[in-house]
């Protein structure tokens, strides 16, 4: 996959299905959904660059980033943002009986993520959910 820098962020030049794609085939992968906000932290924050651009894949997900790679680059980069790589993802993945497992948030957040995706993907393969409690954040 080819990349492009955006500021001080090295941006994958990829698309919704390539993601989804290589979510669904490869184990431990990280990709980061990035959007302006993400870019202009990292560009401010060197260690926050350092672990951004660490990740496997990093999504123009913002229309501001696919708009400058586009243009800066002359690759047609469009934006490949989160809820549609998620859902790609998980629509892709049935038919390989890809499993699902939904970490953080409120429990009644992941319930109701479980029961709109067990409604709208029948055959979706959720192995399970966690909901840390609060105070293990800090």
């Amino acid at each position: 996959m080819n990349t492009v820098k955006i500021l001080d962020t090295t941006i994958s030049e990829t698309s919704i299905n390539e993601v989804s794609n290589a979510l669904n085939g490869r184990d431990s992968l990280k990709v980061a959904i990035c959007n302006t906000n993400t870019v202009v932290r990292s560009y401010k924050d060197l260690n926050l660059s350092r672990v951004i651009n660490s990740f496997d894949i990093k999504t123009p997900d913002g229309f501001p980033i696919a708009k400058s790679s586009s243009i800066l680059y002359k690759n047609n980069q469009r934006r490949v943002d989160g809820y549609n790589v998620f859902i790609s993802t998980i629509r892709n993945g049935i038919d390989n009986n890809t499993s699902h497992y939904f970490f953080g948030s409120e429990e009644h957040i992941l319930k109701k993520l479980v029961t709109k995706l067990e409604y709208d993907f029948p055959n979706i393969n959720i192995v399970g959910s966690y909901s840390p409690p609060i105070d293990s954040y800090q």
